[in-house]
């Protein structure tokens, strides 16, 4: 068994833009999404299961809950409902598997008014 004790440090990443398919880099897992494309699914080349990403969002746009089929090397994404994003928005995720199905799940969503 694992104890944990201390603070886990990640980083920033660069901006990334929208698109359907979201590329992201692997310079950080707090990442500034920019643009307004809604995003269908995010690339899974270079991150693992277990691994946490947020979204930080600089503008309106909509992350879309499990569409069609998945293009290779990338993950659905599965939410609670379809999120629309404003700025200053979060969404945080992580990849893992699930009954064979491997996905960017929710964990939190923060909504800045």
């Amino acid at each position: 068994a694992s104890i944990f004790d201390g603070s886990i440090i990640g980083n920033q990443g660069i901006y990334v833009a929208s698109a359907v398919t979201l590329t992201l880099g692997a310079d950080g897992n707090v990442l500034e999404i920019t643009g307004t494309t809604s995003i269908d699914y995010i690339t899974t080349t270079g991150w693992q299961n277990g691994s946490y990403i947020t979204l930080i969002f600089a503008g309106i746009l909509t992350v879309n809950n499990n569409t069609g089929s998945v293009p290779v090397s990338t993950a659905a994404i599965r939410l609670s409902a379809a999120f629309v994003s404003s700025s200053e928005d979060t969404l945080t995720l992580v990849l893992s598997e699930q009954g064979g199905t491997v996905a960017w799940r929710e964990v939190a969503r923060t909504v800045i008014t």
